[in-house]
This record gives C-alpha cells, structure tokens and sequence, in this order.
C-alpha cells in the first residue's frame, strides 16, 4: 500500500511540473509575439539608410534605387506643389485686401452721409487723392463702388459758403478737372469716380460768398481745348461739361465766348455739332433761371 501512494505521489509532482511547463511556454509565446509587434510599429524612415541585412548603409547606397531622370520628375513636383501653395497664399491675400476696401468704402460713405460739410471736403481730398496717385492699384469693382457713393452725396452746403469751405472745394475741383481733361485712357477707369467728385465740388461753389467763377471758368478752358483740340487723346464726354453747367449755372455763360469760337473754328462736322449743342444748353439753363 504505502509503495502505491509513493507512486501516486510521482505521477501528481509529475503532473505539475509539466503544467508549470506549459505555462512557461505559453509566457514565452507572449512575450515573443510582443517584440514582434514591437518590430512592425518600425517605421519605413527608422529604415533608412540600412541596408537589407540591417546594417547601416551608406547615403549612396540609399539612394541608389532613383536615377537622374526620377529626381528631376521629383523635383518638377516639388516645385509645382510650392508654385500652387503660393498662388492659393496669393489669391487668398488679395481676397482679404479686396473685402477691407469695400468695408472701408461703407465707413466712408456712413461718414460722407452724417459729417458736416467740412469734414466731407477733408474726406473727399483723401479719398481724392488716393484715386489720383494709388488708383492704378485699385479693382475696377471698388473704383465703381467708389463712383456711386460720389454721385449719391448730398449737398450739405446751405446758405453761403464762405473762407476756407470754398478753397477746400475749388482746390478740389482743380484736381479733379486736371486730372480727368489729361488722363490717358489707360487710366480712364478711375475717371467716372473722379467726375463724381468734382460736380459734388461744384454743388459746393453755387453756394459761394466770394466770387470764384472766373477761376473755375479757367480750370473748364483747359478742359474744353482738350476736348476740341486734342480729342483723340481725350477721354472727356460731352456730359460731363453739361452736368457741370447744371450745378454751376453760371460756368456756362462764362465759358459762352470760347464754346461760340470752337463752332466757329471747328475741324470737323462732329466738334461743331458738340460746341453748338453746349452752346444750346447754356442758353436754356439761362432760360430756366
């Protein structure tokens, strides 16, 4: 009896110690499958510049696989993504810049509608004389918007103007006629916001105390002999001097002699039908006062 339970006292031990062996196994299982995983979260650029046997290799054994012609399709792609970078940069730039005009045009135009008349003439020359001198860098869409503000103004001028009110508005007016008598038509798209102002400083002169017609009267001669004399080179219309009789009245029978003499003296069929019919609309602006 007792030799039995010896012997089933071996196969128990035995039994344990192959269960503590298979539980080894399967740790060791484990752990290998962990660096294996581990080895696979290696990433192509840790590879870089070994070579197949996992020692390191030299820079020309790493670039060995791509040629002269592959590098140069490469770096034709490289620079095409930077070239397309820079242009959506661009566009993008000059987008913003285009909607800050337009949110500085509305500022503008709140403040021509609510300032008083002096302060819309110190307005008017800045924004004047941003036209003139910067304007080659302003969209045709803000110059347009630019123009109709211009031609909506009111005239704040009541009663008698008089002092600096009424050379703040003649020097205005001189800029402007100079402006739109000589441009080129390269430029002539700043010309209709340019015109703008200008009858908007005319509306401002009707309501002068001192006399100042004999200066406007010599800023519209210059006018009228680029008109006449030099009208292929001038983008002038016949509208704009009559709009310019309508908010002077007066401008018309001064600039009378000089309109009479170009109908005289005109080279061709069409300058003589424009002087008369300037001629004739003076006359009826007198009719009307």
């Amino acid at each position: 009896e007792e030799d039995e339970e010896d012997e089933e006292d071996e196969e128990d031990e035995m039994e344990e110690e192959s269960s503590e062996g298979e539980e080894e196994d399967s740790d060791d299982d484990d752990d290998e499958e962990e660096i294996q995983a581990s080895d696979a979260k290696v990433s192509s650029k840790d590879l870089e510049g070994m070579d197949v046997d996992g020692e390191e290799g030299d820079d020309e054994g790493s670039d060995s696989d791509m040629d002269d012609e592959a590098m140069f399709k490469l770096d034709s792609i490289i620079a095409a993504q930077f070239q397309l970078r820079r242009q959506m940069n661009k566009k993008r730039r000059q987008e913003d810049l285009l909607h800050l005009k337009f949110r500085v045009l509305r500022l503008i135009e709140t403040y021509l509608g609510s300032g008083t008349l002096g302060g819309v003439l110190v307005c008017l020359s800045e924004v004047l004389g941003s036209v003139l001198e910067g304007g080659g860098g302003m969209e045709v869409d803000v110059l347009k918007r630019l123009a109709g503000i211009m031609r909506g103004l009111g005239n704040k001028a009541a009663g008698e103007v008089e002092g600096e009110t009424v050379e703040a508005a003649y020097e205005i007016l001189q800029k402007s006629v100079n402006f739109v008598a000589h441009v080129g038509p390269k430029k002539r798209d700043r010309a209709p916001a340019v015109e703008a102002v200008a009858m908007y400083a005319l509306k401002v002169l009707a309501h002068r105390k001192e006399d100042k017609i004999s200066d406007v009267a010599k800023l519209y001669e210059v006018a009228l002999e680029r008109y006449f004399v030099h009208q292929k080179k001038c983008i002038l219309k016949r509208e704009f001097f009559t709009r310019s009789f309508q908010n002077l009245p007066n401008l018309g029978g001064e600039l009378a002699p000089k309109l009479k003499g170009y109908s005289e003296s005109a080279r061709n069929a069409f300058l003589k039908k424009e002087a008369e019919a300037l001629l004739s609309n003076k006359k009826k602006r007198r009719r009307k006062k």
